[in-house]
């Protein structure tokens, strides 16, 4: 969830939470507070109210939570980061379990570029939420490497697989916005990096790998219009290096031909890297091939590819680990019936 959608998202559990409560402060309750803020978007006029009613209010309050995190909401919509940050600080100290002072802390340890402390504070309280908090790393990794990135000075005469340090952190930028989702600025980071060595590969198959998985993110970003994926701009970019014999954008191409139904082209470049004589042979291709048969109603070739490769498995030395590795991947590659198969092969072989 990128950051400006967390804001809203908690802005409104907030204001929810808030309603429920009518705490007084003078004659205007909390909920006059709240309603003439966000009706008037003025998030600074009504904070030495809110202060006021902070200092009136025991820590220990049911409510004391929701008026931290409006109050440093309001000082953050106002840039007062440090303010928002030494009130949450003080309430994670009283009450270090809460998750919400948590989130917020990260949220505006980045947005005040204070990155060693969001570094620091996410690695200590990760044990607490993992698949919460676990995106603010590479949050946080993003913006060591946008610092490091400002400080690394231009470089000139790089050659075709030379991406240069200022192409790697962008293209690892790309990479990391992929990890949590957002689409929009994962490919703003991939082609940066691609202007910066039009020449390299890799940058090219970031870019065609995000074009793909757009519609993976539609419901992050509510872009359900693209929802499919730009299928056109990811085959023109796999393209480019599938003509250099890129196994990568082979296997990208492929999956676009796969996503758009057309089987047996996905099979056609699949199919001369699944054979294990190929200089760049990996397991992992036969699972695939096995899927695409089987999409492409060529039952007969799967069954064939499947027996071939539980076979060479077997003969192969130290067989019940290949035959563990080919399970999974048979398996996550929805193959279930012959996953089974392969792992009942691996409590069969006596390495």
């Amino acid at each position: 969830m990128s950051r400006s959608l967390f804001f809203l998202f908690t802005f409104n559990l907030l204001c929810s939470m808030l309603h429920a409560a009518d705490i007084s402060t003078g004659e205007q309750t909390f909920n006059d507070i709240v309603d003439a803020t966000e009706q008037s978007g003025d998030y600074g006029s009504q904070l030495t109210l809110l202060e006021k009613l902070l200092a009136e209010t025991p820590m220990d309050d049911l409510n004391y939570s929701s008026y931290v995190t409006f109050t440093a909401s309001c000082y953050a919509k106002i840039k007062k980061y440090k303010d928002a940050i030494t009130l949450l600080e003080t309430a994670h100290e009283n009450d270090p379990d809460n998750l919400i002072y948590i989130y917020h802390l990260l949220t505006y340890y980045l947005d005040n570029k204070n990155t060693k402390q969001a570094r620091k504070f996410v690695e200590a309280e990760l044990h607490k939420d993992p698949e919460t908090i676990g995106p603010y790393r590479h949050l946080v990794a993003i913006n060591e490497m946008k610092e490091k990135l400002e400080a690394t000075p231009d470089e000139t005469s790089l050659t075709k697989d030379d991406l240069g340090e200022k192409g790697t952190l962008m293209l690892n930028i790309s990479r990391e916005y992929t990890e949590i989702g957002d689409n929009e600025s994962a490919l703003e980071w991939a082609l940066k990096a691609h202007t910066a060595n039009p020449e390299h590969y890799f940058p090219t198959i970031q870019a065609g790998r995000v074009y793909l998985n757009a519609g993976d993110y539609a419901n992050a970003t509510g872009d359900y219009a693209n929802a499919a994926g730009d299928y056109a701009n990811a085959e023109k970019y796999f393209a480019i290096e599938a003509k250099n014999n890129n196994s990568d954008a082979k296997r990208g191409l492929a999956e676009v031909k796969e996503r758009q139904g057309d089987f047996n082209a996905a099979i056609d470049l699949i199919k001369p890297m699944a054979d294990r004589h190929h200089p760049k042979y990996e397991m992992t291709l036969t699972p695939q091939l096995i899927r695409l048969y089987k999409k492409g109603d060529r039952q007969s070739e799967a069954d064939e590819l499947f027996t071939k490769a539980l076979e060479f498995c077997k003969q192969e030395n130290r067989p019940g680990d290949l035959l563990i590795v080919f399970a999974y991947d048979l398996h996550t590659d929805g193959l279930y019936d012959m996953a089974k198969i392969a792992y009942q092969a691996t409590l069969e072989t006596k390495d």
